[in-house]
């Protein structure tokens, strides 16, 4: 006897065989089932296919309830999982499987239900609590009628149905009451209404009476699980697709979409009322499948003539669009973009487009040319854009005009290959990101690397381009100050200068003549680069000497001697520092700081002049030293630190500063930019 039990439970070992094979013409017959059983017809077929088998004695015994593992193993066999699929979800889900012991024989069948979406870990786990996962249940161990038609409802891919005045039982009211976690979130009603709309499950139950919380009786799982195929190989045979969205338009009135896949064909659907979309898998419309969208379809043979498939799922995998393209035209509110969407494409008189769309701005639009932000408005036609668009809606563009000036610093030139493949030049624009410029043109490509090489990293230079395409360069004319540290000429004849300055020490070519400016020769004269260094070893110690240099493309063709220190660390003592709010409310000269800077007023111990140069009697400083100006202990405590200079005969102050209690060579600035007081 127990050995029968065990088979029993085994009885479905075989649920895998596919009902489309013909049918033996030996009928199986059983003891219990007569011919003229109600479900006779199709406890045979099962049979005959080996979906289902009896027992040792002979016997179906069609009243013995249904398990919730042969349940599991039956829906395997319906939804025919191929071996790979098998061994993927056994790797995917075996260690769940193995968690709620789910015996040897049921272990593929859980895991595939898992990994169909069937059940879910929780279902599982909530199963495992009730007793369900056992060879040998008892009474209260097998699963009801409801749950069991959940589960055939998800695999068969059936979607509950708003409408359920199909269902006539009696016992309507009673339904719904499994607990989610057994069924998970499914509106149990509306995939009652649903399975009988498939022909799985009957509109009446059972004599009126859908009984929810009942077991199923073996007689009737042979029943459903027969519909079941039934109901699988009638639905129309559907095919996947995957691919871009390029088209997307109704036609005479019915909405179709083409997409092209990885193989680089087109094909093209048609939409239906029974067309179900998702977007990112939560419903969705067919106004979501954009142009550019990346999409997967499921779709059969069409007879509308309009298109060659009838799409029955879509499933929006993304509908953001990253292209590159040339506005064709400007529309209100928006523009018309000729595009692809291949990365780093190029824009030249070979640029072929894929796609023609047109896309809406919003108030979020950001719109930048040329590294600086401009209105959308501003756009026009022929301009190249780099964009991002979500539902047909731009979110950001970049415009590169097909006649355009940019400046920015200097990052990089690469010269390429004469041989083959454009040089490339980048370039940091306003917005602080690096741009990317190709140089096509051998003439520019020369000029290019004369005018950068040499150059450093953050050299302001402007370009002429047409797209992402340099025209021209102009040499870009920059004054720099710095103490002058030295100069030098290689032996490969190259010359150049060094200076110090609040970017650090700083190299920069020396052109063959420069310009030089010193108190004695005010209006300049004309040196080589060899009487230039001996001019500059001639002031004095070289730290002390500060110059301006004049830069044309990034190479010095002018130095001017500023001023020469004299004078390092000069030391004065303060005898009070007072916030100029504190003690000239009102006073222009708080105004005059600048943000995140605060303005005092001090007085000194003694003198406050030196050389005949006016010490300062206000000054700036950032607000973090605030608390340190104001502490008691300070007052009589600070000091004003500064170097003088020699500016051809007058005075001047530099490199000013404060010293004291938490305050170490803090520096301090003039109120007014053109002097201390």
């Amino acid at each position: 006897m127990k050995n029968n039990k065990i088979k029993a439970v085994a009885v479905l070992a075989l649920a895998g065989v596919m009902l489309a094979q013909p049918i033996s013409t030996m009928a199986a017959s059983f003891s219990d089932v007569r011919s003229d059983n109600w479900a006779f017809p199709h406890i045979s077929k099962l049979a005959d296919l080996r979906v289902i088998s009896g027992y040792t004695d002979g016997t179906f015994k069609p009243k013995r309830s249904v398990s919730y593992l042969e349940i599991m193993q039956l829906l395997k066999g319906i939804q025919s999982p191929s071996a790979q699929d098998e061994t993927r979800a056994i790797s995917k889900f075996g260690q769940v499987s193995d968690k709620y012991k789910v015996p040897g024989w049921a272990r593929s069948a859980i895991c595939c239900a898992l990994e169909r979406g069937v059940i879910t870990e929780e279902n599982l786990k909530a199963a495992f609590e009730k007793g369900y996962i056992t060879n040998t249940p008892k009474a209260h161990q097998y699963p009801s009628r409801e749950l069991i038609m959940v589960y055939y409802a998800k695999a068969l891919g059936i979607e509950a149905k708003k409408n359920i005045t199909n269902i006539a039982v009696n016992d309507i009211n009673a339904i719904g009451n499994t607990p989610k976690a057994l069924t998970g979130d499914v509106d149990i009603k509306g995939l009652y209404a649903g399975i009988i709309e498939a022909g799985v499950f009957h509109a009446k139950g059972d004599d009126g009476f859908f009984n929810p919380q009942q077991p199923l009786h073996r007689d009737q799982m042979a029943t459903i699980t027969n519909l079941s195929y039934d109901y699988k190989n009638k639905a129309k045979q559907t095919k996947d697709y995957e691919g871009e969205v390029y088209f997307n338009e109704e036609v005479n009135g019915t909405p179709t979409f083409a997409l092209k896949g990885k193989d680089g064909k087109a094909t093209a659907f048609v939409l239906g009322s029974d067309t179900k979309v998702t977007l990112n898998g939560k419903a969705g419309t067919a106004k979501d499948i954009t142009v550019g969208a990346k999409v997967k379809v499921s779709a059969y043979a069409s007879t509308t003539g309009i298109a060659s498939l009838h799409a029955v799922k879509v499933d929006i995998v993304s509908n953001d669009v990253v292209g590159t393209g040339v506005v064709r035209s400007t529309v209100k509110d928006g523009i018309t973009v000729d595009y692809v969407t291949k990365k780093d494409a190029t824009v030249d008189s070979k640029f072929k487009a894929d796609y023609t769309t047109t896309f809406k701005f919003d108030k979020d639009t950001k719109v930048k040319s040329l590294g600086k932000a401009i209105k959308a408005d501003d756009i026009r036609s022929t301009d190249m854009v780099i964009f991002k668009a979500r539902n047909s809606v731009l979110t950001e563009v970049e415009v590169y005009p097909q006649s355009g000036v940019a400046s920015g610093e200097f990052v990089n030139f690469d010269y390429g290959s004469r041989f083959g493949g454009d040089a490339t030049l980048y370039l940091k624009l306003a917005d602080g990101k690096t741009y990317t410029f190709k140089v096509q043109d051998n003439r520019v490509r020369d000029d290019l690397y004369e005018k950068t090489k040499g150059l450093n990293k953050g050299y302001p230079l402007t370009i002429k381009t047409s797209y992402q395409n340099v025209v021209s360069a102009t040499d870009t004319q920059e004054d720099l100050t710095g103490l002058f540290v030295d100069a030098w000429t290689y032996s490969y004849g190259e010359s150049r200068i060094k200076i110090k300055n609040e970017k650090g020490e700083r190299e920069f070519m020396l052109k063959d003549k420069i310009t030089f400016k010193d108190p004695s020769s005010p209006n300049g004269r004309t040196l080589s680069v060899s009487d230039l260094i001996s001019a500059m070893r001639s002031i004095g110690r070289p730290e002390y000497v500060e110059v301006k240099l004049h830069l044309t493309g990034g190479k010095v063709d002018g130095v001017t001697v500023v001023r020469r220190l004299i004078e390092k660390n000069v030391v004065y003592s303060i005898s009070t520092v007072k916030k100029i709010d504190d003690v000239e409310q009102g006073s222009r000269w708080a105004y005059n700081a600048w943000e995140g800077y605060s303005a005092y007023k001090v007085d000194y111990n003694g003198s406050s002049t030196h050389m005949n140069v006016k010490l300062p009697g206000r000054f700036q400083i950032k607000k973090e030293f605030d608390s340190a100006l104001a502490s008691y202990g300070n007052q009589g405590r600070l000091a004003l630190c500064f170097d003088l200079y020699d500016e051809g005969g007058k005075y001047s102050l530099g490199n000013v500063r404060i010293n004291g209690p938490y305050l170490k060579d803090t520096p301090i600035f003039p109120l007014n930019t053109l002097a201390w007081n």
